[in-house]
């Protein structure tokens, strides 16, 4: 039972204990606790009951551990984890930059989107906006990259994506670089920052510390210099996946959509 002097009905007294009700009211609004939610409202609205609203108050350090758990999100890479534990996925490609598309290809059931920014729609922006409409599913976007630009590849690694595609890479120092980009030092350069990636600084330490292991990164192979460099391609750490550009390399070897060509097999 809270002292006599917590049961005061002055009017001061009641608007203090009114305001940390309707402060209450709004952290469990935000992760959707209902019934609390109408609990702090009725005791705003009707008669003032300081015993009672002194034990809802308890409960408040606990919605804010509920508040902070809900927000935080589990740093993992589900298509890597996949991949690693040899399942096969399924996925699709999209470069119409609309989060509705995504959203319902991802309800489809597909494990993984790739999200073309080599030659699709859309800007960094419009990645935060498909993301976040896969966020309740199980479906892992990926993200193909313009190319090794390190800009853009910080502001993709900052909405949280953590699988990144590189097209025509050709060389060892070209994908090394690439991981570089990726990588904070003291095995990169790329820039720290406060992020949708680290849920805004809430959780930028785990997010340090665990970036590069969730990071998947694809190199894609569309040349003959490719070709002829993919094994020190495939042998440099932080490289988990090569996949070959079949139109691009066919054309680049003069063999445009010959794929039975014995010089492009």
């Amino acid at each position: 039972r809270p002292p006599r002097s917590t049961l005061s009905s002055s009017s001061a007294a009641s608007d203090v204990y009114k305001r940390q009700v309707l402060k209450m009211s709004s952290l469990v609004s935000i992760i959707g606790i209902a019934d609390l939610t109408r609990k702090a409202n009725e005791l705003v609205t009707t008669t003032y009951r300081p015993l009672e609203i002194y034990t809802f108050l308890i409960l408040e350090y606990l919605v804010l551990i509920l508040v902070v758990s809900y927000f935080v999100r589990k740093l993992e890479n589900k298509l890597k984890e996949k991949l690693l534990n040899e399942k096969k996925v399924l996925g699709c490609w999209t470069s119409l930059d609309n989060e509705i598309t995504s959203e319902l290809l991802a309800l489809v059931g597909f494990d993984f989107l790739l999200i073309d920014h080599e030659h699709g729609y859309g800007d960094v922006k419009g990645i935060t906006r498909q993301i976040q409409s896969l966020k309740e599913t199980e479906c892992s976007p990926l993200v193909r990259m313009p190319r090794d630009d390190e800009v853009y590849v910080k502001k993709t690694l900052d909405t949280g994506v953590n699988s990144l595609m590189f097209p025509l890479v050709n060389n060892k120092k070209e994908a090394e670089n690439i991981v570089e980009m990726c990588r904070y030092a003291p095995k990169g350069y790329r820039g720290m920052y406060i992020s949708r990636a680290s849920n805004y600084g809430m959780n930028i330490k785990k997010y340090y510390e665990t970036i590069e292991k969730n990071l998947l990164i694809v190199c894609q192979i569309e040349t003959s210099e490719g070709v002829s460099n993919i094994e020190e391609i495939s042998e440099v750490d932080g490289i988990d996946m090569l996949f070959i550009g079949p139109m691009d390399l066919s054309t680049s070897i003069g063999k445009f959509g010959q794929f039975s060509d014995p010089v492009f097999i």
